[in-house]
């Protein structure tokens, strides 16, 4: 008689009996469990609830909406306990006809079945029922709220008694796709922090890297620009300490907890928000994150090492941040349950990797436009090596055009091709495909942020890069060799400041759809792109 059971039900018949259920269960909700209760009561008017024990109807759904002040009190009931009800799909109840006076009326009905247990495994189930029906006096079928009952019978020929024989193996139900907002944000979080971690741990690596091999002072002065300016954006948070250019500097962006852009910091946030669905993570993926959040509680900042300790210290915390967040990706996949969680989870990573990747173009265009003179091309080339070095895509470069760096085939690649990892275009879609999967029927909320992204992707699919970078390379060729080109005369600057913007928009669009209640509007007449050309 513990309605809160109907909700575990079939996880106790698979965990106890080693067998899958033969009867479909009706979908039952126990509001003691958070995320259940919020799927509930962020949608009264399609559920009635009722307690654990007895025939009390907390909330019936009728042929109207609830009103606000009935919804709160249903909702305050609710809170004062709510380990003690249930919610059940007001759709579940059976239908039936019923004759009154010869003449038809439609009813509900629920029946309560008996069996017999002769022996162990041994069962007979009665040919018939203890029907419940509503009546003219009330829509419950319980007795105690107004409803009656009748008999039923079941006319079987004696070939047609239910054997209890061996149980067929049916297939399990997968579960919901839908999760709450709460579980939604926190695997959105997860995604993005480590997708921030892994990738500054990555750049970080490459540096370390550089620094021994043999470069001539050329070389390091024009690498050492380009360092510090594609440092993945922060959410509304700016530092001037920022800096990747020193051994001390970048060990400062791995370990510092002042530092608002610090490895570490990312890592913390994770693992809190990872803390916050532990009933939702794998104990195998929550491990490796554990793992991961040790290796930097092991390590205190220490202002006052060397470089060479520094050096030391940071290159043995990249290691860890980048193995210990792929084998949390990959064992995530292999031990959870593929629902709307882990989808949230992707989109969190796809997001930061599409902001990060627009950041790093719009930045290293921007030095490549204020290097004068004859060095122009010279300078370019290697900076651009070691700019896609940074980005991990520097052999994706060779395997996708097999040729020198040119900027315009960086640009087309990093932006559009849907085959790179990083590409913006790739990681955009990525994005608007989980999020499409999420609801059938999307609101309106929801349905304003598919077209906002659809709108950013088609915008960026159409650029002509290599077009407008050879322009670039043209009205350079025709500056002085002491000349100094500002960006902002730059259409080609212009072009990526632009789709910077709306690529940054990303997170206010899903937010909006599906993780915040306050929505994030613009002006009507402001568009995601304004100031978009498209004369290309």
């Amino acid at each position: 008689d513990d309605r809160a059971l109907l909700a575990f039900a079939p996880t106790l018949i698979r965990y106890y009996l080693g067998e899958v259920p033969i009867l479909e269960e009706i979908e039952t909700y126990w509001l003691g469990d958070l995320d259940q209760r919020l799927i509930v009561l962020e949608d009264l008017d399609q559920y009635v609830i009722r307690p654990v024990y007895g025939e009390k109807i907390l909330s019936m759904p009728g042929t109207s909406p609830m009103d606000e002040r009935k919804k709160n009190l249903v909702v305050r009931e609710v809170m004062e306990n709510p380990s003690g009800y249930v919610a059940q799909a007001a759709t579940c109840e059976a239908q039936t006809i019923c004759y009154d006076a010869g003449k038809q009326e439609p009813g509900r009905q629920d029946h309560i079945l008996f069996s017999l247990r002769r022996s162990e495994n041994e069962y007979t189930v009665f040919p018939g029922a203890l029907t419940r029906l509503s009546t003219d006096d009330a829509p419950f079928t319980a007795s105690e709220l107004g409803g009656g009952s009748k008999d039923t019978w079941v006319l079987t020929g004696r070939e047609d008694v239910y054997d209890a024989g061996p149980r067929a193996s049916l297939e399990t139900r997968l579960p919901s796709h839908h999760v709450t907002s709460r579980v939604a944000e926190s695997f959105y979080w997860i995604g993005r922090y480590l997708e921030r971690a892994r990738n500054l741990a990555g750049m970080i690596s490459v540096i370390e890297a550089l620094e021994t091999e043999e470069l001539n002072s050329t070389e390091r002065m024009l690498y050492r620009p380009v360092w510090n300016r594609i440092l993945p954006p922060l959410d509304g948070e700016k530092s001037s300490q920022r800096t990747i250019s020193s051994a001390a500097g970048r060990y400062r962006l791995m370990l510092d907890l002042e530092e608002s852009g610090a490895v570490i910091r990312a890592v913390q946030q994770a693992t809190w928000n990872g803390e916050s669905v532990l009933e939702c993570l794998s104990l195998e993926a929550w491990a490796v994150m554990s793992k991961l959040r040790n290796q930097f509680e092991r390590r205190r900042f220490r202002p006052d090492l060397s470089d060479e300790k520094c050096a030391a210290v940071t290159r043995a915390l990249c290691a860890d941040t980048t193995d210990f967040v792929a084998q949390f990706s990959g064992i995530a996949q292999t031990t959870m349950i593929a629902d709307g969680g882990w989808s949230f989870y992707e989109v969190g990573e796809s997001v930061e990797r599409a902001i990060t990747t627009a950041n790093a173009l719009t930045s290293m265009i921007k030095s490549l436009v204020r290097t004068p003179g004859s060095a122009r091309e010279h300078a370019r080339e290697i900076q651009m090596s070691a700019f896609l070095r940074l980005l991990s895509s520097r052999d994706v470069y060779r395997r996708v055009y097999q040729m020198r760096i040119e900027p315009g085939a960086v640009l087309q690649m990093l932006w559009q091709n849907p085959m790179v990892p990083r590409s913006v275009s790739r990681c955009m879609q990525r994005s608007l495909d989980l999020l499409r999967e999420q609801e059938s029927e999307p609101s309106a909320a929801r349905r304003r942020m598919v077209s906002g992204i659809e709108e950013i992707l088609a915008h960026v699919n159409q650029v002509e890069w290599e077009t407008l970078a050879d322009r670039e390379i043209e009205s350079d060729q025709d500056l002085p060799d002491s000349g100094r080109r500002s960006p902002k005369d730059s259409p080609l600057v212009h072009e990526l400041e632009t789709l910077l913007a709306g690529t940054q928009e990303l997170h206010h669009m899903v937010t909006d759809g599906f993780l915040n209640h306050q929505i994030h509007l613009r002006p009507p007449e402001q568009s995601l792109l304004a100031g978009f050309s498209n004369a290309i």
